[in-house]
């Protein structure tokens, strides 16, 4: 009886052993698998990161091409401002034109007039 108490006991000690072992061998999964998720983690936030800053720069290049609108615009403003007041121009001169016409014209009608009325007096 004592052997087999001793031989239980030898048995149980080979057994807490390997319990032991096993818990160590755990442990080290478990440690493992805190540093996947961990990597995980990490990768899902360096992918997330680059997806940012893909996201600037795209942000950027269009803010770029807005500006490059802008510019466009306000030249193209300015060139037909210019063309508008090109036109005004021309009309005030036609204008000025048309009036000096129309007083040279008054002007001659005035001294047909003024000849008629001479006219007139000398025969009276």
């Amino acid at each position: 009886l004592g052997k087999q108490v001793k031989l239980l006991e030898t048995e149980n000690k080979e057994l807490k052993k390997q319990v032991d072992n096993m818990k160590s061998e755990i442990a080290d999964l478990e440690s493992r698998l805190g540093d996947m998720v961990a990597k995980k983690d990490l990768v899902i936030a360096q992918a997330s990161e680059q997806k940012a800053k893909e996201g600037w720069a795209l942000a950027q290049k269009e803010v770029v091409q807005l500006k490059e609108q802008i510019k466009s615009l306000r030249e193209q403003n300015l060139a037909q401002k210019k063309e508008l007041d090109d036109l005004v121009a021309k009309l005030a001169s036609m204008v000025s034109r048309d009036s000096l016409h129309k007083s040279q014209t008054e002007l001659k009608q005035a001294a047909f007039e003024c000849e008629s009325l001479r006219n007139e007096r000398d025969e009276l």
